[in-house]
């Protein structure tokens, strides 16, 4: 269950999502690491500008940037509340377990933020895997991630 800190965090980040104006400092981002560095990462900001880059074992070896529209972002955002991404642990990630890839995704609005650390062999709630997903498909980074 999470602390009463962490869920107070999460009510201040929602109430900051639902101001009129919450976008403009919305971050969203999805890193994919090795052990040795990583392998990609993908950042959304508040106006939809789509950032991807890779460093290592990808075919893509460069920065792209592509645009989402203000509603794709507000349903991306919708999916972050719906799968109750606040309420997640940060850290999925066993000591046995940390020698592997690993994965972050996190959403920041303002100075709030909350990000969830996992990779293959832990076992967050699906919900995080499903979100990595709608990250990607959300922001048709599919093609850069596969190289076509």
């Amino acid at each position: 269950m999470p602390s009463s800190n962490s869920l107070v965090q999460a009510a201040r980040i929602i109430r900051k999502l639902q101001q009129p104006d919450s976008l403009k400092d919305v971050v969203i981002k999805l890193d994919k690491q090795e052990k040795n560095g990583k392998i990609f990462s993908l950042t959304v900001n508040g106006e939809g500008e789509v950032n991807y880059s890779s460093v290592n074992n990808v075919s893509t070896k460069e920065n792209k940037i592509g645009k989402i529209g203000e509603q794709h972002l507000r349903e991306l955002i919708g999916k972050f509340m719906d799968a109750y991404f606040f309420s997640f642990k940060d850290n999925y990630i066993t000591e046995s377990e940390s020698r592997g890839n690993y994965s972050i995704i996190s959403i920041k609005a303002g100075d709030l933020s909350k990000q969830v650390t996992y990779n293959n062999e832990s076992r967050p709630p699906q919900q995080i895997r499903m979100l990595e997903q709608a990250i990607i498909d959300t922001t048709e980074a599919r093609t850069w991630i596969e190289g076509r």
